[in-house]
């Protein structure tokens, strides 16, 4: 199969351009950027188009178009790498949320494919989901027209919350140009505490005692099969009060270290290229995590995140997974999300989404997409496993 054309835009009124004469031809288009976060979309389908945002960025810029630190909010090219932003803000004294790490960050992954993921990061408990730091888009959506959402202040975010519906639609709704982002102040001292424990199950007993710890405020709370990872901030006298605390409620750290550095290498190691996702409430988790392990689902590989009481696992924790995997955690009250071919066929027997949720979908695409220019074709996932649109 020939390699799919590849159209790399300058400015918005070519990418309005492209998006017109795709709707013309019948064609589809897949907005990206470096490529990095396409998961189960098929961009050399059939009349498929990548549509390349990298090149909004001026050569040699970090693509920032607005920074002003007095209100903690930053304005960037949706084909902004996300380290060159991250750079620029941080000379400010503030840093972006999600954290996020290598493994989404390498190779210069930009900020658009991070709100079309919409994949919040280990600092959620925290700072909430990312959606809730998108305070304004423009994008160009399927009838070809420039649409500005919110704004690039807090305060003059009025109207349609619409950039949060594209915020995790992975391109199927427009292809954004700009992101306004709310961002957070860098911590005077940041501490990691890890623990080592004899299995995913107690990791996770231990980390939501740690939760329910109203004492505690951590910046980031997860666990990677049976290991254990606290990270607190803010002033220094604080972090030390509250690690403390931290030994209190969950029994002596087997390790303690300081600095942003420390807390990266921690999420880096815990941030794992998913290939399925499964969310469920909080006093589910433990009931999820035991539904994945009877299906023969590998947790040592395992993130888990409990207060979204969201696990990522990683292709090779599925190698012995049995077909029955998405009924299983359909029943222990579990939903699941594939992220690649495989997953999406072990889901295959889990219930399918409430068809009021498909309907709204429909609803949004037919009025931003009626000819389906942004519906590039998925690679055969069951739509049961949650295929991206």
């Amino acid at each position: 199969m020939s390699a799919p054309e590849t159209i790399r835009p300058a400015n918005g009124a070519e990418v309005q351009d492209a998006v017109r004469a795709a709707r013309a031809d019948g064609a589809r288009l897949l907005p990206v950027g470096r490529g990095h976060r396409v998961g189960v979309l098929r961009p050399d389908g059939p009349g498929a188009r990548r549509l390349d945002v990298t090149g909004l960025v001026p050569d040699g810029a970090d693509g920032v178009v607005e920074y002003v630190p007095g209100d903690g909010v930053v304005t960037a090219h949706a084909g902004a790498s996300i380290e060159a932003v991250a750079a620029a803000v941080r000379e400010g004294g503030h840093r972006l949320t999600p954290r996020l790490g290598a493994s989404r960050t390498a190779g210069g992954a930009t900020l658009g494919g991070l709100v079309g993921e919409g994949r919040s990061g280990l600092d959620r408990v925290a700072f909430g989901p990312l959606r809730h730091h998108v305070l304004g888009l423009r994008i160009v959506d399927g009838h070809g027209r420039l649409v500005r959402s919110g704004g690039r202040l807090v305060k003059n975010v009025t109207g349609f919350d619409l950039h949060r519906l594209v915020v995790g639609a992975r391109g199927a709704l427009g292809v954004a140009l700009e992101v306004s982002l709310r961002l957070v102040p860098a911590a005077e001292l940041e501490r990691t505490l890890v623990r080592d424990t004899d299995g995913p199950a107690e990791a996770l007993a231990l980390a939501r005692a740690l939760r329910a710890d109203a004492r505690l405020h951590p910046r980031a709370l997860f666990t990677r099969g049976a290991r254990l990872t606290l990270v607190l901030g803010g002033r220094g006298a604080q972090v030390e009060a509250e690690a403390a605390l931290a030994a209190g409620t969950a029994g002596p750290f087997d390790a303690a270290d300081d600095g942003e550095d420390a807390s990266q290498r921690a999420v880096d190691d815990a941030d794992v290229e998913a290939a399925l996702h499964v969310t469920a409430r909080p006093s589910r988790a433990a009931a999820a995590l035991d539904a994945l392990a009877a299906a023969g689902a590998d947790l040592s590989a395992a993130t888990v995140q409990p207060d979204a009481a969201e696990i990522a696992l990683p292709a090779g924790a599925l190698a012995a997974a049995a077909d029955d995997l998405g009924a299983r955690i359909a029943a222990a009250g579990a939903s699941a999300r594939a992220l690649s071919p495989a997953a999406g066929r072990l889901l295959a027997g889990a219930p399918p989404r409430a068809s009021g949720v498909l309907d709204l979908e429909a609803r949004v695409q037919a009025a931003l997409d009626p000819d389906g220019v942004f519906r590039v074709a998925a690679n055969a996932v069951p739509a049961a496993g949650g295929a991206a649109s």
